[in-house]
């Protein structure tokens, strides 16, 4: 087993619970390899979690992906990045009237801010300026679905046929905002020697939550063969069952 450990700031504590029980938990529980989670009570204006899963693999890189949904950074003119909390602000001083360029950064896939981003901000001569960034969430992607499954025949090399796969969350609804490169290969070898070789596009990249593999063919005949797809972070998808069978 191993643990992971992630600390992050938190400046509402009831904006943060939310966000916990939203979107924190059914992500995290959603990680292939998940154990076992406990979320402390915030202290000193930090929140503590101590996340057990079963292998080094599943526990690595979840720290800064829990870190990213709770805690964003704000830049200024390109500069050196502030982190920023829920309903937080960041002061910045010494800054010179003129226009400046402010940019909201660590947004989760799942979530868009509204309006410009980075956005103008102009600062009057002996004055100040603010602006204000709304950010909207979705639940998060935590599984892969084939939305396009493998016809249930087809013919070994002869016939090409499309799948499509889609990020969705918890609930099976499509995640748009999900980004990554898809991994299409044989799950189920149905073939009688078990070195059956899916050709064609195996590669494909989401776009708005969906990729296409639009021309796959595998090279022997058998039954009951199935597809799985991956993306790093998401649970893998396994198509339904289908056969190859020989030229008519």
């Amino acid at each position: 087993m191993y643990a992971n450990y992630t600390t992050v700031r938190i400046n509402d504590e009831q904006a943060a619970r939310r966000l916990l029980s939203d979107e924190v938990v059914p992500t995290v529980s959603g990680v292939p390899g998940f154990v076992a989670g406990y979320w402390l009570a915030p202290q000193n204006g930090k929140g503590n979690a101590v996340i057990v899963f079963e292998s080094e693999e599943a526990a690595s890189g979840l720290s800064e992906r829990i870190a990213s949904m709770v805690a964003d950074t704000v830049t200024l003119d390109s500069g050196q990045s502030t982190s920023i909390g829920i309903n937080d602000s960041v002061t910045a001083t010494g800054i010179p009237a003129g226009t400046h360029r402010a940019a909201l950064g660590g947004v989760p896939d799942n979530c868009s801010v509204s309006g410009d981003n980075p956005r103008t901000v102009a600062v009057p001569p002996n004055d100040t300026a603010r602006t204000r960034f709304s950010v909207a969430c979705t639940p998060p992607a935590t599984q892969l679905a084939f939305t396009i499954q493998p016809p249930s025949k087809v013919t070994a090399l002869s016939d090409t046929f499309q799948v499509e796969v889609a990020a969705e969350d918890s609930s099976g609804s499509l995640v748009w905002g999900f980004t990554g490169e898809v991994t299409v290969a044989i799950g189920t070898d149905g073939s009688i020697a078990k070195n059956a070789q899916l050709r064609g596009t195996t590669h494909a990249s989401l776009v708005n939550g969906i990729a296409t593999f639009p021309n796959l063919s595998i090279d022997q005949t058998g039954v009951n063969y199935t597809l799985k797809a991956s993306v790093p972070r998401l649970t893998d998808a396994t198509s339904r069952a289908f056969s190859v069978v020989v030229v008519p």
